[in-house]
């Protein structure tokens, strides 16, 4: 087909908000009609104009409980312009995940139900249609199906080809319209790498443009189309987005803007989002869209084709899947009505399968919260949150295994995605159907034997990396873990050091240990991109699967009852290690001394499920003793992260060495452990003049200053300020192994001119004197006072000063001059006297030995 500049007509239709997004792209044409009303798109006459009906649908998931009202709705679109002139297409997810009316029967009955639409309708692969394997799809649903299931981007890993049909040709009123399918090319990551062995998933954009420049090469032989329509099961996501917004979605983006112009309309699912766009295409503009999710929506395409095949405009809506029976033409309820005996049908074979009560519960639990208003939840597939529901399923794995596998189990991980609903336990009662329901993908339970360093590794893969080393649409995922299990992380780290501690039962885990740890077969294959998981020691297939490991671990609990979960498994803790752990390692435990403190923060103390209990503290101890407590700010049911900025201080009871600090959020009591190193504090360096106080006379004698506590990795310097200000060095001096030093001063006079010793031993001059000792930043003070003697009968203090005459040949005044005299030993090598001759009267250091 030749591509021309289309006129473009669009409507978007349905839920308030959902915008027409040309606006800073291309300018909208004259023709170019919003409509927000949801209704149906009726024909219109035009000379000379074909008019090409399609009907979408996307990531229906087996949900038989909405099946009245998508059918109906799909059968109206139809029947306002026939049959001959409508095509059905599907996006993708039109099985797997499903309810458990479907899913207990394989969903044979979603099949049936579509088969009942007609041979006009095409669908294409999602990657819920590989959860049971590829050639599950390939040889038991694909073949039930009018065009198979299309999948251009699905291959042979040997190059024998390609596996499914890659578009489906429809002839409508005299015009071929061709739907060419293609799958995310995250489908690798979201199934059992086990069950797509002998497949790979390419570009679904490349793909795509490679049947579209057959189709419209000129070449007959090799098929031709008037229509293109791309239908991905990939999309943006964002609903009730401007189309700027979701483009900032670089998956999003190559659907839109990389796709060949030759394709007339982009349909899209797998986000599960509302969005409808004239989305700019070279000179002209192509719709885009999303019908949301589970049969709730349907998107219309009507388009417009002149007489020489050219599609000259298209027409958009959305439409809430609202019709009823009484809406459609006879021979379109006689389809609605196989297609509701068929739900019925399902529904009784289920009522059988499901009505088992296998447990008890008093209140409801959810999987990981997603919004939250007014704090009431709005919504439960949050997979980047902890759940309760993910711990309770993570625990009847790892119990099931410990007493029922020869390898028993340390421990057990459940992928968030895996959930797929909450248990609302009616009437206080669990069914058969309502853990078929939470379980439906029935994986089987595999054992796998992991080093701990593969263990941490694998709670590092939750920050998310494909194989390629991309970051995908969910750039993190939230394992479930079993209860015995906690660890601390700090998301700030860098990539693969975010996990900082991990403990089971209690004890922190050893990197070169050999754990079991129990997982569903999809995790087991290193699904949902957890790498690590790859890195096992053995893998060992139990053969029981997670649903029925899940009914045998309630019936064994006393009474059969489940008790909800209300403790974290991790809690963020931010500034509490000192360093990032290398290679794989955990950091080193932080060093706090005796009597000193240590403040971190602590986030996201709280479960982000139905029914959580809110945490209002957290309280820190080492071993049985108290250290610290602070309170927990923000509000989970705001949608807030919650924080606390805790201080610990280290009693000087606790003895130096190696402890554990246990962190407590209250009131559900959940904890997490961190190392912590207890260290001795070194007592303050002292310096100490003695005496502190003499007279002239007993000035004499000199005064001894002795240093304690210092390091003897460096010299200390010592001054003497003296009695007027005058500040003079005495020395360096490099403390012993143990932190001491000692040393004296005496006064002496020397000759000015000579610098000969005239007396040593004389009195100092009256008045307060500072020694000294710097060291780095330390620096410590010492004083000692000079007084005159007393007189007899003067009931003055002794410490009062009285002038003292200069020393003879010195200068006029009292201030001293330094007489430039080199260092002597005095007292036989005992002590270095470093002369410091002040108009005739001098300073003298002595350096005692300790």
């Amino acid at each position: 087909m030749t591509q021309s500049p289309k006129f473009v007509r669009s409507a978007v239709a349905g839920a308030a908000g959902v915008a027409l997004a040309t606006a800073g792209f291309v300018a909208p044409s004259a023709f170019a009609e919003v409509r927000t009303d949801g209704a149906l798109i009726q024909p219109t006459a035009q000379e000379g104009i074909t008019q090409v009906n399609v009907l979408t649908h996307n990531d229906f998931h087996g949900r038989l409980s909405a099946v009245e009202g998508f059918a109906a709705s799909l059968l109206a679109g139809q029947d306002a312009f026939g049959a001959a002139s409508t095509v059905f297409v599907g996006n993708g997810d039109q099985i797997g995940a499903s309810e458990f009316e479907s899913a207990i029967q394989q969903d044979q009955p979603t099949i049936d139900v579509l088969k009942e639409l007609g041979a006009n309708q095409a669908l294409t692969a999602g990657n819920h249609e590989f959860d049971v394997s590829f050639e599950d799809a390939r040889d038991r649903v694909a073949p039930q199906l009018p065009t198979g299931l299309l999948a251009a981007n699905v291959e042979y890993k040997d190059g024998s080809g390609k596996p499914f049909p890659t578009h489906a040709l429809f002839d409508v009123d005299g015009l071929s319209v061709a739907v060419i399918g293609a799958v995310t090319q995250d489908t690798a990551a979201l199934v059992s790498p086990d069950g797509i062995a002998a497949i790979e998933f390419t570009d679904p954009v490349a793909a795509v443009n490679a049947v579209a420049a057959q189709l419209s090469d000129g070449d007959a032989a090799n098929g031709e189309a008037d229509i293109i329509i791309a239908s991905y099961h990939e999309g943006g996501p964002l609903s009730e987005a401007p189309l700027a917004d979701n483009l900032s979605n670089a998956t999003f983006a190559s659907l839109v803007n990389d796709t060949a112009a030759e394709v007339d309309a982009i349909f899209t699912a797998h986000t599960h989002r509302l969005y409808a766009y004239d989305a700019p295409i070279g000179d002209s503009t192509r719709p885009v869209l999303q019908a949301n999710e589970y049969g709730t929506y349907i998107g219309q395409v009507v388009f417009d084709v002149d007489a020489a095949g050219e599609v000259v405009a298209t027409e958009t809506s959305l439409i809430p899947a609202d019709y009823t029976r009484d809406d459609l033409g006879a021979e379109s309820q006689a389809v609605y009505d196989r297609i509701v005996d068929i739900k019925a049908e399902a529904l009784a074979q289920a009522e059988v399968l499901g009505a088992e009560v296998i447990g008890y519960l008093d209140t409801e639990t959810s999987r990981g919260a997603g919004f939250w208003a007014d704090g009431a939840m709005t919504g439960a597939d949050n997979r980047a949150q902890e759940s309760s529901l993910g711990t309770i399923i993570a625990d009847s794995m790892n119990v099931w295994a410990q007493q029922n596998t020869a390898f028993g189990s340390d421990l057990s991980i459940m992928n968030p995605g895996g959930l797929r609903s909450g248990l609302t336990a009616e009437n206080g009662e669990i069914t058969y159907k309502d853990a078929a329901t939470v379980l439906p993908f029935t994986n089987n339970l595999t054992i796998v034997e992991l080093t701990g360093a593969s263990l941490k590794a694998a709670l590092e893969n939750q920050w998310q990396r494909t194989a390629a080393g991309e970051v995908p649409s969910r750039d993190y995922l939230q394992l479930g873990i079993s209860s015995n299990v906690t660890y601390t992380y700090d998301a700030s780290q860098p990539e693969g050091s975010r996990i900082t501690g991990i403990t089971i039962d209690g004890a922190p885990i050893d990197l070169d240990a050999v754990y079991n740890v129990t997982m569903p077969s999809f995790l087991a294959a290193g699904g949902d991109n957890f790498h690590a998981i790859n890195e096992a020691v053995a893998k060992h297939d139990t053969g029981w699967t997670d649903l029925e490991a899940f009914k045998q671990y309630l019936q064994s609990l006393p009474e059969q009852k489940l008790e909800i979960d209300e403790q974290r498994n991790g809690f963020e803790v931010v500034g509490y290690f000192d360093e990032t752990g290398a290679d794989g390692a955990f950091p080193t435990a932080p060093q706090v001394g005796q009597g000193e403190s240590l403040t971190f923060t602590v986030n996201d103390v709280d479960l982000h499920s139905l029914g959580f209990v809110p945490n209002t503290e957290i309280v820190a101890y080492i071993g049985d003793v108290e250290v610290g407590t602070a309170a927990v700010e923000g509000l989970t049911a705001n949608g807030e992260i919650t924080t606390a900025e805790v201080t610990i201080t280290v009693p000087e009871s606790v003895a130096a060495g190696a402890h554990t600090l246990t962190l407590v959020a209250n009131p559900t009591g959940a904890s997490v452990q961190l190392p912590i190193e207890v260290v001795e504090v070194a007592a303050a360096p002292t310096l100490t003049v003695v005496p502190e106080t003499a007279t002239g006379a007993e000035s004499t004698e000199g005064f001894s200053y002795f240093g304690q506590n210092w390091s003897p990795e460096s010299p200390v310097t010592i001054e003497v300020t003296l009695p007027d200000g005058t500040v003079e060095f005495i020395d360096d001096i490099t403390p012993d192994a143990d932190g001491t030093f000692a040393g004296s001063l005496t006064w002496a006079t020397y000759d000015a001119e000579t610098g000969e010793l005239i007396a040593d031993n004389q009195e100092f001059p009256a008045g307060t004197y500072t020694v000294t000792a710097t060291q780095g930043d330390i620096v410590v003070e010492a004083t000692f006072t000079v007084g005159a003697a007393p007189v007899d009968g003067d009931d003055d203090d002794d410490t009062a000063t009285t002038p003292i005459d200069p020393a003879p040949g010195a200068d006029k005044g009292d201030q001293l001059a330094v007489t430039g005299a080199d260092s002597t030993v005095l007292m036989g090598g005992l002590a270095l006297a470093l002369l410091l001759a002040a108009a005739g009267a001098t300073l003298v250091a002595r350096r005692t030995e300790a």
